[in-house]
């Protein structure tokens, strides 16, 4: 990745790499719980996460960053 590559391309770059470290299917439940909290207002301390490895709860944060960007970049084109 390099500085002239796009937000689209950055954001879809951090997905594949979050899927590679996490697993698909533990992504899309942080993922899933993470889009349903915003929605609701939700305090994201209290949140229900899905089952995962220790070495997979590190890159949370990191999902969180991702459901940022896409909301704030798909939003405003």
């Amino acid at each position: 990745m390099e500085s002239k590559d796009s937000l689209g391309y950055k954001i879809e770059a951090l997905r594949y790499y979050l899927e590679k470290k996490m697993g698909l299917e533990v992504l899309l439940g942080v993922y899933k719980t993470l889009i349903d909290s915003s929605d609701e207002g939700d305090n994201h301390e209290t949140l229900e996460m899905p089952l995962m490895k220790p070495e997979q709860e590190k890159f949370v944060p990191f999902v969180h960053h991702l459901v940022f960007c896409e909301l704030n970049h798909f939003s405003n084109n």
